[in-house]
């Protein structure tokens, strides 16, 4: 018994260190820069006329309340994935405004990382 266990030692220790000193290279996992993983857009501005904030992301949503070019929008969230309306990709954001939280269709609003930067794009429009 005492000449098996031995043997073990002399056949799988090798094995073990030889496995253990290989170098193992991984792919990094690269993913899209989209607004859903980026922190760095916080701020709107409405660049339409007007504007439905909606209780939900989809075009049949009740309106909470309606807001008109260069208005500024404080970025909550973005849904999963882009849609298309009237032609239009983009993502549903979030948003909030004078109080009210809903969702606005991204095509029709500018993104910023600052609300700074945001105020002086909405004075540009107005």
């Amino acid at each position: 018994m005492k000449s098996g266990k031995h043997c073990l030692l002399i056949i799988g220790l090798p094995l073990i260190l030889i496995a253990c000193s290989e170098k193992h290279t991984y792919e990094p996992i690269i993913l899209p820069e989209t607004a859903i993983l980026s922190e760095t857009s916080n701020w709107g501005v409405v660049t339409s006329n007007f504007l439905r904030i909606r209780e939900r992301p989809t075009r049949q949503a009740a309106v909470i309340t309606g807001i008109t070019k260069g208005m500024v929008l404080k970025i909550i969230s973005t849904e999963g994935k882009k849609e298309t309306l009237e032609g239009q990709t983009a993502y549903w954001f979030r948003v909030e405004y004078n109080g009210d939280l809903g969702w606005v269709f991204g095509a029709y609003i500018n993104l910023f990382k600052s609300k700074a930067e945001a105020e002086e794009n909405a004075l540009k429009q107005q």
